[in-house]
């Protein structure tokens, strides 16, 4: 049973540009991968970023200045990550967010269909088909094994009474 959270929460951040660099390691159906994520506030000034990271582990969190990688606090549950920054930003300014995560979609604990990234042939088991990974072709909601990500309508399950 899934909880849908409202599309009208507020939007605090915007994204003004995504680098990604990925490997992955097809033996473990595993992504690592970095994201540089550019944002500015959207309005108010913040000190504060919340970004989906559904099911992956978080490895580093770091503020880029110049060439340097300042770590930042964070709290991760699972689906959320919730980023302290270093000064409340206004919507005037930039600041490019570095995360360090490994994305394992066949670990998952995600409904059928939610996954953002698939290992296709994995061990090579067929020879006819190389190994492969794949992206879906439009963000699902639960969007597991994709970068960390802004998002206003998220999904997650119903905790058990």
């Amino acid at each position: 049973m899934e909880e849908l959270i409202p599309a009208n929460c507020p939007e605090i951040n915007d994204l003004v540009n995504t680098k990604l660099k990925a490997r992955f390691d097809y033996d473990k159906s595993y992504m690592h991968g970095e994201a540089w994520n550019t944002l500015k506030p959207h309005f108010y000034p913040t000190d504060s970023l919340d970004l989906d990271a559904k099911q992956m582990g978080i490895t580093q969190v770091s503020l880029v200045k110049g060439n340097a990688l300042i770590a930042l606090e964070y709290h991760y549950d699972g689906w959320s990550l919730k980023i302290k920054l270093d000064k409340i930003y206004s919507s005037s300014e930039k600041y490019t967010i570095h995360i360090k995560y490994t994305a394992k979609p066949n670990e998952a604990k995600l409904p059928a269909g939610e996954k953002g990234l698939y290992f296709i042939n994995p061990k090579e088991n067929r020879k006819i088909c190389p190994h492969r990974f794949g992206l879906t072709e439009k963000q699902t909601i639960l969007q597991s094994g994709a970068p960390p990500l802004i998002s206003q309508t998220r999904k997650r399950p119903k905790k058990s009474s």
